[in-house]
């Protein structure tokens, strides 16, 4: 059995550089904050979004044994009618909130917000807070 080695943090951390050519393959393609950057990843997640809703169990799913049919063409061919069946759905939604958009502007309404947290109603009464003190 070999004796235990007593390390010192001074002798383990170092720092090093990785020149660009290192894993050029892999790297990035743009720099982070740089507008090519959210252009190229706006794309990722559009993608992303797209797989998302396709494999979606509460609209279409492609979850194993999704269909019966075999081969890469009756898939292929399937898998494009269900993409064709999502844009569908979204331009739908996307007419929908156009309507909406400007049945209230002639109402005279502001166009409704990106829902995001729940804004309390101005009807609703004051969030109660657990204020009660502890005895001494």
């Amino acid at each position: 059995m070999r004796p235990l080695r007593a390390w010192s943090l001074e002798s383990q951390q170092q720092t090093i550089t990785v020149p660009p050519e290192v894993a050029a393959k892999t790297r990035q393609k743009h720099d982070y904050p740089s507008k090519e950057h959210r252009i190229s990843y706006a794309r990722r997640t559009g993608s992303e979004r797209t797989f998302s809703t396709i494999k979606d169990p509460a609209t279409t799913s492609i979850a194993r044994g999704w269909c019966r049919l075999t081969g890469l063409t009756p898939l292929a061919l399937w898998l494009a009618c269900l993409l064709a069946v999502r844009n569908q759905r979204i331009l739908a939604a996307y007419a929908a909130r156009q309507a909406d958009t400007a049945r209230r502007a002639a109402a005279g309404l502001p166009p409704r917000t990106a829902s995001g947290a729940a804004k309390p109603s101005p009807a609703s009464p004051p969030a109660r807070h657990n204020s009660r003190r502890l005895p001494a």
